[in-house]
C-alpha cells in the first residue's frame, strides 16, 4: 500500500549540525529507505506550529512529524482534529489515539556527562547554556545537574537560558557571563548558536560538553564530553512505524542507554581511565534503576 507522504516541521534551522539537523537526516533517510515522499518545512516559529501542521494536515500528509519538545502543545491541539492522520513529535512526551511521542532519554546521558564533569572540572563552578525550555531541555540539565552532585556535591552548577537557540551573539554573551562567574566547562544546549559558543570557550578557555549530538567526535578541541542522544534512529523508527503501520495506537517509545547507537556518554582521548570507569559504572546504575534521575532540581539561574 502506497502512503501519503511525510511532512517534517522544524522550529529551528534543518540544516544546524545540530539538533534539528540530526532529526532532518534521519527521517529523510527513513523516508527515502520506504519510498515515502518528505516534505520539509523549517525555522517555523513557535506560535504558527499549530498553523502549519494544520496546512500539513490539509495538503496530504499522512504523518506530521515536529522535530523538539516544544511542538508538542501544537501537536496536542491539532491532532485530534485530524483523526484519520498521524501525528509524531520527537523528544516528545505526551501520546493520545494519534499522536505519538518518540524519545531518546537524553536525560540519562545528561546525567554521566554532569557526573564526569564533576569529576574533570577543577573549578567549584560548573555552567549551562541554552535558548529555551522545552520539557526535554529542562530534563536533561536537572540530570547533568544531579549527575555533577552525585560526584562532586561541593560543586554549583550556574545556568543561563538566552532566549533563542539559534543566535549567536546571545550565545557569546551568555558564555562571556559564565566564564566570568568561575566556570571552566559549561553544558552547552543550542542549536545554530554552538557554533558561537565553540568560538567563545576557545578563547575563554573553557571545555564543553555537548548534547544531542556526539560533539566530541565532531570537534574534539572543543568538546570533552557528549550527552549523545541521537535523534535520527528516534525520528527514523517515526518514519518506519508509520510506513509499515506499526503501533496502531498512541504510545510513547523511549530509547535510552541500553541502545548506545542513541544514547551514550562520549568522552575526549584525554578524559583519564578512573573517569571513565566511574562513569560506567554510574550508567549500570541508572540501567537497573539504582539510580533514579530526578525531574527537576534547584539551579541557580543568571538572569
Amino acid at each position: 500500500m502506497t502512503r501519503a507522504p511525510v511532512a517534517a516541521l522544524f522550529p529551528g534551522h534543518a540544516g544546524d549540525r545540530s539538533f534539528m539537523q540530526a532529526g532532518h537526516d534521519g527521517a529523510r533517510d527513513a523516508c527515502a529507505a520506504h519510498g515515502l515522499a518528505f516534505r520539509v518545512t523549517d525555522r517555523v516559529a513557535l506560535p504558527a506550529m499549530q498553523a502549519a501542521m494544520r496546512d500539513a494536515a490539509q495538503a496530504g500528509a499522512g504523518l506530521v512529524l515536529a522535530q523538539g519538545g516544544q511542538c508538542e502543545a501544537a501537536a496536542s491541539a491539532v491532532a485530534p482534529h485530524f483523526p484519520a492522520l498521524r501525528f509524531a513529535v520527537v523528544q516528545g512526551h505526551d501520546a493520545g489515539a494519534n499522536l505519538y511521542a518518540y524519545r531518546a532519554a537524553q536525560e540519562q546521558s545528561a546525567f554521566l556527562a554532569g557526573a564526569a564533569a564533576g569529576l574533570t572540572s577543577r573549578a567549584a563552578v560548573v555552567g549551562h547554556v541554552s535558548g529555551i525550555r522545552p520539557r526535554p531541555g529542562l530534563l536533561a540539565r536537572a540530570a547533568f545537574a544531579a549527575g555533577v552532585a552525585h560526584v562532586a556535591p561541593g560543586k554549583r552548577l550556574v545556568s543561563i537560558f538566552t532566549g533563542d537557540q539559534d543566535d549567536a551573539a546571545l550565545a557569546t554573551a551568555a558564555m562571556e557571563r559564565l566564564a566570568a562567574a568561575g566556570a571552566d566547562l559549561v553544558f552547552a544546549m543550542l542549536n545554530a548558536a554552538q557554533a558561537a559558543v565553540m568560538a567563545a570557550a576557545g578563547r575563554l578557555g573553557i571545555a564543553l560538553a555537548g548534547d544531542g549530538a556526539d560533539w566530541v567526535a565532531a570537534h574534539p578541541a572543543c568538546f570533552r564530553l557528549a550527552a549523545v542522544a541521537d535523534t535520527g534512529p528516534v525520528a527514523a523508527a517515526a518514519i518506519a512505524d508509520y510506513a509499515t503501520g506499526a503501533r496502531p495506537a498512541g504510545e510513547e517509545v523511549v530509547f535510552g542507554l541500553e541502545m548506545p547507537a542513541v544514547v551514550r556518554l562520549s568522552c575526549r582521548n584525554d578524559v583519564p581511565a578512573a573517569v571513565r570507569e566511574a562513569t560506567g559504572r554510574i550508567a549500570l546504575d541508572l540501567r537497573a534503576g539504582r539510580i533514579e534521575v530526578p525531574e527537576a532540581v534547584a539551579v541557580e539561574e543568571l538572569g
